[in-house]
């Protein structure tokens, strides 16, 4: 065993070494349920080296995440989920028709025909991830109806009220209703003159503008743009691997 690991270097790739490799169905393990919002062993185990992993599988919920692999000399133990993923808010803004002015983000809006309707997707910065061992990717996903042109040259992406360079992400235009704008890294991601890094808790947001064209419904029903988020959702891997 030890001379298989020899050529393993890193944290993580010693890991991943033992769990495809060194365990197996007939290895002692213990499982681990929810016990009021923290993982708690089926039973005690003796004190020794354990490595302690997600179930294997792939992730059923959208909104999941993997934990970290934990390597620790123990007994009995009660571990804090450490997953965390981000969250996204979509707002809007009215103007007045009379003055010109808009009015504060908020979550609808009049316009008429011809008019450049400005959005906003917020993101929260996960808890974890600047922990994560490979890039901590994120993505903002825009769907407009056929009533909505998107305007590829309005997008910006803003943190803590200062723009960021667009050469820390990228818009990706699909047609005139759909688009991406893809953060690689957001660990790497820098902004302002002291090139200040994004912190747990930070607000990504992603402004742009969407023309109201001749396929408009009038009315109630109105024009729908929707948004989700997808994130690297593995902690352990130096790969993103996403989820939503």
């Amino acid at each position: 065993t030890i001379e298989a690991l020899k050529g393993k270097t890193g944290d993580v790739a010693v890991r991943e070494y033992i769990v495809n490799n060194l365990l197996s169905s007939q290895a002692p393990y213990a499982t681990i349920g929810m016990v009021n919002g923290a993982y708690v062993g089926s039973e005690p185990v003796a004190p020794g080296y354990y490595l302690i992993r997600d179930k294997a599988g792939t992730l059923t919920g959208k909104d999941d995440s993997y934990t970290f692999y934990i390597v620790k000399i123990t007994g009995f133990v009660t571990i804090t989920p450490k997953a965390d993923t981000p969250s996204l808010v979509k707002k809007i803004k009215d103007k007045n028709d009379t003055t010109g002015e808009t009015t504060n983000w908020q979550d609808s809006a009049d316009y008429d025909i011809g008019d450049e309707v400005p959005y906003l997707l917020t993101a929260t910065v996960a808890n974890n991830f600047a922990s994560y061992k490979g890039a901590y990717k994120l993505v903002f996903h825009d769907t407009m109806e056929a009533g909505l042109t998107f305007n590829e040259t309005s997008v910006k992406v803003i943190v803590n009220n200062t723009e960021v360079k667009d050469t820390f992400y990228t818009v990706t235009k699909t047609d005139n209703q759909n688009f991406t704008v893809t953060i690689a890294d957001l660990k790497a991601l820098t902004y302002g003159e002291n090139g200040t890094k994004v912190a747990v808790g930070d607000k990504i947001h992603v402004e742009f503008t969407a023309t109201l064209n001749e396929n408009a419904v009038i009315g109630a029903k109105g024009n729908l743009n929707t948004a989700y988020l997808e994130f690297a959702n593995n902690p352990n891997s130096e790969q993103p691997e996403m989820g939503r």
